[in-house]
Formats: C-alpha cells, sequence, structure tokens
C-alpha cells in the first residue's frame, strides 16, 4: 500500500468470508532482512456506543466502556488471533533485539487490559533464511478453549485465555 508521500507500507490478502474455530495454515517465506513485519490473524471488530443495542450488549458481556466525557464513550468487542514475525521478546526493554527467531502469539476479546493475551516466544527457528516455512495456529472451542501455535508443524505456545468465540476474516500480510 502506498502512503501518501508515495512510500510503500505493506499489503494483506482478506477473505470475504468470517472463519470459526478449526485449523489455520499458511506457506511463505519471510523477507531476509529485519524491517517487514509478516502475519496471520482472524479478526472481528465491533464497536458500540451509549444508548444502542450494540453498546448494550457489550458492557453485559462484561466488556469495559472505554474513552471520557469530552471524546465519547464506547465499548469494543475485538475477536481476534494473530501471529506476528519478527518481534523482538518482552523481557527486552527497549525492543531493539527484533529476531526471526521470535514471535507473537496474541488473541484477543477486547481491547482493554484483560481482554487479550499477548506472549512473545523465542521459538528458536530461523525464519529467514530463505526457505519456505509453515506457520499456523488451530482455534479450539471444545471441551476447552485454546490456541496452540505452529511452526512448520511444530507446536510453539499454547494459549488458553482470552480465547476468541467469534467468526473472523482471515489476514495475511507483510508492513514495513
Amino acid at each position: 500500500l502506498p502512503t501518501a508521500v508515495g512510500r510503500t507500507i505493506g499489503g494483506w490478502l482478506v477473505t470475504r468470508d468470517y472463519f470459526g474455530p478449526g485449523s489455520y495454515r499458511i506457506e511463505l517465506k519471510m523477507p531476509q532482512s529485519v524491517g517487514a513485519c509478516s502475519a496471520m490473524w482472524t479478526f472481528h471488530y465491533e464497536e458500540g456506543y451509549p444508548g444502542t443495542p450494540l453498546y448494550d450488549d457489550l458492557i453485559a458481556d462484561g466488556l469495559d466502556q472505554e474513552g471520557d466525557e469530552l471524546n465519547g464513550y464506547y465499548a469494543v468487542r475485538n475477536h481476534e488471533i494473530d501471529i506476528e514475525v519478527p518481534t523482538a521478546l518482552a523481557s527486552n526493554l527497549d525492543q531493539e533485539d527484533v529476531s526471526y527467531q521470535n514471535a507473537r502469539f496474541n488473541c484477543w476479546r477486547g481491547e482493554t487490559t484483560g481482554t487479550y493475551t499477548a506472549d512473545t516466544v523465542a521459538h528458536g527457528v530461523n525464519l529467514n533464511d530463505g526457505q519456505h516455512h509453515e506457520i499456523g495456529f488451530d482455534w479450539v472451542l471444545d471441551p476447552t478453549p485454546k490456541i496452540d501455535f505452529f511452526i512448520d508443524g511444530v507446536l510453539h505456545h499454547t494459549l488458553t485465555t482470552n480465547i476468541p468465540d467469534i467468526p473472523g476474516r482471515l489476514w495475511i500480510g507483510v508492513w514495513f
């Protein structure tokens, strides 16, 4: 996508259809240099405002009111599962040690603290080695909600909190 000053910032593919729990895999060849983020994610977003049935539903579901009196109040349901590579680990305070051997494995049910789980993991796979790699996740709701994250067919991380339960569109993209 070009910006107003003509620079490319990335691009993505998005499904028209919404997909729920299941197994998601893509094969890709990562950029060899640090400076671009490759990702795959599911996404469903709703924003409700006071006085609307959607706002009432979001608050009843336990989501927090956001905003302020000056700019207005709202509530958000953001159901999302994503893998982002490369990244720095959360323990790296200045976030400068970015590596293709680290990934962000995230899931969201809202946007306020406590409604999302964002983990950075040192998975150890050299994803910018010039070869094709498979990344993906299994989204499970029954009997126990969880998301298992895979690289080249190997389980590298599992999340069990803030697991989405609403279908979303599948996105695949890279941005700089």
